[in-house]
């Protein structure tokens, strides 16, 4: 995966800067959310005063391998949220 990450081209630094750009609202709809970079990104903004929401499939807020356990991705934007409010 590093040689994406140092790679000019990738979508997800594209992806990062609209992220970072966003100055009063940013609304994202994922399916499938568990890349650290991108909640990292969503939450800065959120810490920057950005209203922001995430709009994501309900079969999503599960846990995979362990459907009574909650996606580890979303709840480690809560904590993280709850923390910078």
């Amino acid at each position: 995966m590093q040689i994406a990450k140092n790679d000019p081209y990738n979508s997800d630094k594209y992806f990062f800067k609209i992220i970072s750009s966003a100055k009063s609202t940013l609304d994202v709809a994922f399916f499938d959310i568990e890349n650290e970079d991108a909640t990292s990104y969503i939450i800065n903004a959120k810490k920057r005063g950005v209203k922001v929401r995430v709009v994501t499939d309900s079969d999503n807020l599960r846990d995979k391998q362990n459907p009574d356990l909650p996606r580890k991705a979303i709840e480690d934007m809560k904590k993280r949220r709850n923390r910078s409010c």
